[in-house]
């Protein structure tokens, strides 16, 4: 699933940053080991943070991402609402 989304958002003109710790490329894109890795100032560009993980391991994601000050966050796998920063 999050390759399926993540592919269609790129083709749809979104740059994808992933952060996986288990590879080192997601579409062609360099993977970070969390989102703590991602340089600060690639962070203060994200504008939707997509986490594909199991609801009881999303809150420590969000608690490293909001400082980026995203604009969206859409959690899948257990969670159905999108939160607006």
């Amino acid at each position: 699933m999050s390759h399926l989304v993540s592919a269609n958002m790129q083709q749809h003109g979104y740059r994808i940053i992933p952060a996986n710790p288990f590879v080192d490329e997601v579409l062609d894109e360099r993977s970070f080991k969390s989102f703590l890795d991602i340089p600060v100032e690639t962070q203060r560009a994200i504008d939707i943070v997509d986490i594909f993980r199991k609801a009881e391991d999303t809150p420590p994601i969000v608690d490293q991402a909001h400082p980026a000050k995203c604009r969206c966050w859409q959690p899948f796998c257990g969670l159905d609402a999108v939160v607006q920063c």
